[in-house]
């Protein structure tokens, strides 16, 4: 599924795509977009995204410093 909403997410919005558009796309794909939104709170610190650290993905940028490529 994932690789899929990948696939039509860069036919649909060649530049870029914001996070209604992500969760519409999601929606017509009858992904569940409550999951979705839980997961993505739940693996950060904060409530400012753009600001708040990502336990997830610090632990995947240490692997790859790490271990590299």
């Amino acid at each position: 599924m994932y690789f899929e909403y990948m696939k039509r997410s860069h036919q649909l919005f060649v530049d870029r795509i914001n996070e209604q558009e992500s969760y519409k796309l999601m929606e017509d794909m009858s992904i569940n977009t409550g999951f979705i939104k839980d997961c993505v709170e739940d693996t950060f610190y904060g409530k400012d995204f753009s600001k708040s650290e990502n336990h997830v993905m610090k632990a995947a940028a240490e692997d790859w410093a790490d271990l590299g490529s």
